[in-house]
């Protein structure tokens, strides 16, 4: 048996020191939970003296706070508070045992505005980043309500979701991106190095006429490398037109337009944005906020401005009388949608058939993430092979013409 130093807290967030003796720390933690206390210390005893807890290594200052990280903390807070402990003992302790500085020192903030006097969501919207607007009025409701418990976990489980989705989409289209990296490298050697040296060393010696697609390419070539300047600021100057044209309000909502009708790609926004809406819904609903409370966080949630102005339109639409499913109307959205949400408007189960709607959207778009992805990578080595076929044919053309 060894004999273990604790600190522990009650339910009423008394705290309570003394030794135990025990086989094994897990032996402790049990024997303590059966008075219903949570374990804050546990260290060895030896020799009368207490072995000195492990420090938190932190980690670099200039690391940033991940959606993992808060997920994390989330979860712990959910455990602790269902334990009976306090928010600012719960969120006292996670801070002790955070590695990461930053949220380490936002977590110090929280804590210190709720022994304040401010409540948990005040806290939180003080500190810039930490959580979305849609996150803190969920748990801004759940204060008033009594289910924090219930109101962290589904806020933890959303940013889990797609922060998963997040992540999946950057791993399928890594691939694709090296990809296209080594086509531009190699076709911009083929094209603007290989051919001019070849024209110049092997074929202008020769003195004979090129035939077309060989002269086309060599003037091709020679263009490229007297005007790469030109070309270079052209480029940039085509990308600050369409950050400027994108920044006023009519040619965002061109750009917007043309992407949404683009192949494919059109149809994978879209369902990311029915997921994102459909999702905040059922979590809005479902946590005691009123419909026009969460098309007002959905409004504000950074999607394309077409949807914005339709939901922020809805919000007036609903006021003057309307039903949810003629004040959300518009061309983009399907048909499908409006049934569901008429259905769960009349029984009075709305939030369950948003949340049938996210999951419907949520597969679709991972299906449509897949296909972009597969179909991407075969259209570069397409591309590649054209254009390494087409400098081929046209020097071997060339070279066939003078023999």
């Amino acid at each position: 048996m060894t004999t273990f130093k604790y600190t522990a807290q009650d339910s009423q967030a008394q705290q309570h020191f003394g030794s135990i003796e025990a086989k094994n720390r897990k032996d402790v933690v049990q024997q303590l939970r059966m008075k219903k206390w949570i374990v804050l210390e546990l260290s060895i005893a030896k020799d009368g003296l207490t072995e000195r807890p492990a420090q938190v290594r932190l980690a670099p200052k200039w690391i940033p706070i991940s959606t993992k990280d808060i997920v994390s903390m989330l979860k712990q807070l959910r455990v602790m508070v269902r334990s009976g402990l306090s928010l600012h003992n719960a969120i006292s302790n996670i801070e002790k045992e955070c590695s990461k500085p930053q949220l380490k020192n936002k977590l110090k903030d929280v804590s210190f505005l709720i022994q304040s006097g401010k409540t948990f969501s005040e806290a939180l919207a003080e500190q810039n980043k930490l959580l979305s607007t849609t996150a803190i009025r969920i748990i801004e409701t759940a204060e008033k309500t009594g289910q924090m418990e219930q109101a962290l976990d589904r806020v933890a489980e959303a940013m889990l979701f797609w922060a998963k989705l997040k992540k999946k989409t950057l791993m399928a289209m890594m691939y694709p991106g090296i990809v296209l990296l080594m086509a531009v490298v190699a076709n911009s050697y083929l094209v603007f190095v290989f051919v001019p040296d070849l024209y110049d060393k092997i074929l202008k010696p020769m003195g004979k006429p090129l035939p077309p697609l060989t002269q086309w390419l060599v003037n091709f070539s020679n263009f490229g490398k007297e005007n790469w300047l030109l070309i270079m600021i052209g480029i940039f100057a085509s990308i600050a037109a369409f950050i400027a044209i994108n920044r006023i309000p009519r040619g965002q909502r061109f750009i917007e337009r043309l992407l949404l009708r683009f192949p494919v790609i059109g149809k994978a926004v879209l369902m990311s944005t029915l997921a994102k809406f459909a999702g905040t819904m059922s979590v809005m609903l479902n946590s005691g906020i009123s419909i026009l409370e969460s098309l007002n966080s959905v409004s504000n949630m950074g999607n394309l401005s077409i949807f914005q102005n339709v939901f922020t339109t809805a919000e007036t639409r609903i006021m003057s009388g309307m039903s949810l499913r003629e004040a959300i109307q518009n061309p983009y959205f399907p048909p499908s949608m409006y049934g569901i949400i008429s259905a769960g408007e009349t029984s009075g189960v709305l939030h369950e058939s948003f949340d049938e709607l996210e999951r419907y959207y949520s597969e679709e778009l991972e299906a449509l993430i897949d296909v972009i992805t597969n179909l991407l990578s075969p259209c570069i080595l397409i591309t590649v092979g054209i254009v390494v076929g087409v400098v081929y044919i046209a020097m071997f053309s060339a070279i066939v013409a003078y023999i």
